[in-house]
């Protein structure tokens, strides 16, 4: 887990990632129909459960005729290239304090997620929180030139 601090000055305060925060904010969750009982082997969480309950009646095989366990199932539906079934278990994060070209990468490569961010266009961003990289948090003049120091005026009119 990342942690913030809080800095106070004159103007607002500003709230400094040191490090990303991620907070599961939604999960599925399987309810198994009674009239299409499935055989089940092994432990699986509900997700796992989901994709392999969708697998399976994709092939009508919910007796599980080759006696597979959930992760046997799930590495075998991978090989076979059927991996539509592993999209029907979402997750939802929620990722704070990681910088905008992070979550540009993010979206770029959005295969398998969805992804919603803060508009820069129609939020007001002064108060927003300011994300200081590891790689920079020890170096003198950039912390020197930062949001709080000899930029900072510079900065605040900018959103960051």
């Amino acid at each position: 887990m990342g942690y913030t601090e809080t800095r106070t000055s004159t103007l607002a305060p500003m709230e400094i990632f040191r490090a990303p925060r991620v907070s599961l904010i939604a999960r599925p969750q399987f309810v198994e129909p009674e009239h299409l009982p499935v055989h089940w082997r092994g432990d699986a969480s509900d997700g796992e459960r989901l994709a392999e309950y969708a697998g399976r009646l994709c092939y009508m095989s919910q007796h599980n005729p080759v006696n597979r366990t959930t992760a046997e199932y799930l590495e075998n539906i991978k090989k076979q290239g059927h991996g539509s079934v592993l999209e029907h278990a979402v997750y939802v994060l929620l990722i704070e304090g990681i910088s905008r070209s992070c979550s540009h990468e993010l979206v770029r490569h959005r295969a398998g997620f969805g992804y919603s961010q803060i508009s820069q266009r129609y939020v007001d961003e002064s108060h927003a929180a300011f994300v200081l990289p590891p790689a920079v948090a020890g170096i003198g003049l950039l912390a020197a030139l930062g949001p709080h120091g000899l930029l900072g005026p510079a900065l605040s009119g900018v959103g960051i």
